[in-house]
């Protein structure tokens, strides 16, 4: 049974000054990155990642209507497990039940979603999803849609995602995959998708932020697909010396988590349970916050301090909203004038474990 629940209120800050020291804020050219000391818990969660589990060959996502092997559906289930990890469709019911997908002028009648995956984990663990990672192959590549907790299990359930590719809708791989076989991943950039999936999670803006970011890094392409910002060689130059500065000069052992300033501007905050999780997701954040500077005017500016990158972090002020799973996990969505925030908390352990909270301004 999911848990919705709305109201007016202002959250208890869970990052007291108390629980941060003064950083080391880095820089390179029009990107500054801020390090969060301190994790959401005093545990880490036991959990898997996506690049993990797809790398292992314990998590496999399909195309609805196709189901992984190895997984015999229950009777009567439709393929798939009812306690899903589902979100919003661009969707409309077809003649006798089955699913017509409008997909920009294309339309699918063999059972494929544009905005729904079938994920199976077999893991052994609970999967933790981070809105924005890129599933790549499919009819399509897509986007986690938001953040989530999978029980493992041998029945395969509905994934909420959101296309970065509007110009493909014919199969290119039967499971979805990752940058190399799932090690290091990739995700889209705040402006890139990722924060049109976190403050408004509406297709139609992710399609139109994915190709705003494309064609201000001269990577437009013949399927409009994302992933072309990361193996472009226009772009994977750039991309790889934004990357190696700051790689060399950010106190990853030191850090749970991130806040990123481009042109001097405080634009997004990922942070997590413990600094070993964040560590697991670093190199793939990483890239996605360089693509955004290198898509960014790069003028001189003057960048936020560090107490006004933490009080960014810190604010839980507007309106809040919850869902998730009963004995599962609990999504907490705290929206103002200006920025969206999310946490997840696991809620298998007692006390719960908050998981992961992101944070992104409104463009």
């Amino acid at each position: 049974m999911s848990l919705i629940l709305t109201g007016a209120l202002l959250l208890t800050s869970s990052l007291s000054q108390q629980s941060w020291h003064q950083g080391q804020a880095v820089s390179y050219r029009n990107i500054t990155l801020y390090p969060i000391t301190a994790g959401l818990s005093n545990r880490t969660a036991d959990v898997i990642t996506l690049d993990e589990g797809i790398k292992q060959g314990t998590i496999v996502i399909t195309e609805t209507g196709s189901t992984p092997n190895l997984v015999r559906p229950r009777p009567g289930s439709g393929g798939r497990s009812r306690s899903g990890f589902s979100g919003n469709q661009d969707s409309t019911a077809g003649v006798g039940g089955s699913r017509r997908v409008q997909v920009r002028g294309q339309v699918n009648r063999q059972g494929a979603q544009v905005n729904t995956l079938w994920l199976t984990n077999t893991s052994g663990k609970t999967l933790l999803l981070i809105a924005g990672e890129m599933l790549l192959g499919g009819q399509q590549d897509r986007i986690v849609q938001k953040d989530g907790l999978v029980p493992p299990s041998k029945e395969p359930t509905d994934l909420a995602v959101f296309c970065v590719e509007h110009g493909r809708w014919t199969p290119k791989t039967t499971n979805f995959g990752g940058f190399g076989g799932g090690a290091g991943g990739a995700f889209a950039a705040p402006s890139g998708g990722r924060g049109a999936a976190v403050v408004s999670r509406n297709q139609s803006e992710v399609w139109d932020k994915v190709g705003h970011q494309l064609k201000s890094l001269g990577n437009e392409n013949a399927t409009g697909t994302y992933r072309e910002n990361y193996v472009s060689t226009k772009t994977k130059p750039v991309l790889d010396e934004y990357v190696n500065a700051l790689m060399a000069r950010f106190a990853i052992a030191e850090a749970s988590g991130v806040v990123v300033a481009v042109d001097g501007k405080l634009i997004w905050m990922d942070r997590f349970d413990s600094k070993r999780t964040f560590a697991k997701y670093w190199p793939k954040l990483l890239k996605s916050y360089v693509l955004d500077a290198m898509s960014q005017p790069n003028r001189p500016v003057k960048n936020p301090s560090f107490k006004e990158a933490m009080q960014y972090a810190e604010s839980r002020e507007g309106k809040s909203s919850f869902e998730g799973q009963d004995g599962l996990s609990k999504l907490t969505k705290v929206e103002s004038d200006t920025s969206v925030l999310y946490e997840l908390e696991d809620l298998k352990t007692t006390p719960a474990i908050k998981v992961h909270a992101n944070k992104a301004t409104k463009q």
